[in-house]
């Protein structure tokens, strides 16, 4: 991990973890947010610099950050990783978060998918640049949302796994 803040890098260009991924914003917003998705189908969304969530292939979250905090799925749950800086290293640690503060993160995340859902269906959606194209880009967010379960469930970890070890044997793993 860096020990040196930088700002973030052009994902469209350079998240090519990513194979279908574009810039947009709402009709009504200046805001550019990018949102990508994996060959597996997980899916990243960077609503801006300070509000990142990422989404295993099941739709379920599996890690974000959030105002400076780093967030993580761990066995169904959100952990907030505190950083702790000194001149040599950097040393993250966990601390769980409580169930309001989870709650709340959720629903602030639960209500911009929504607004997503009624923008890609009424066309308040406007596509700034896309790869491969836009029409791949619509398909994919228009079919990964109508497949999204809420209230928003948790992964049982962090990593953006093709469902491989603990994934497969978790009773919420399921197909889409």
């Amino acid at each position: 991990m860096a020990r040196e803040e930088i700002d973030r890098e052009d994902l469209i260009r350079d998240g090519t973890a990513m194979v279908v991924r574009a810039e947009c914003r709402f009709r009504d917003c200046d805001r550019v947010m990018t949102i990508g998705f994996r060959s597996n189908g997980a899916a990243s969304f960077y609503f801006d610099t300070d509000w990142v969530w990422q989404f295993d292939r099941f739709g379920r979250v599996r890690r974000g950050f959030d105002r400076g905090r780093w967030i993580k799925a761990e066995r169904g749950q959100l952990v907030v990783l505190e950083r702790h800086r000194s001149p040599e290293v950097v040393i993250m640690s966990d601390s769980s978060e409580d169930d309001s503060e989870a709650s709340h993160r959720l629903q602030r995340l639960s209500g911009e998918l929504r607004r997503l859902g009624e923008s890609i269906h009424s066309e308040g959606l406007v596509v700034v640049r896309a790869v491969p194209n836009e029409t791949t880009f619509r398909e994919s967010l228009r079919s990964w949302l109508q497949g999204l379960v809420f209230p928003l469930p948790i992964a049982w970890s962090p990593h953006a796994s093709s469902g491989k070890g603990s994934e497969t044997t978790r009773p919420d793993c399921r197909e889409k």
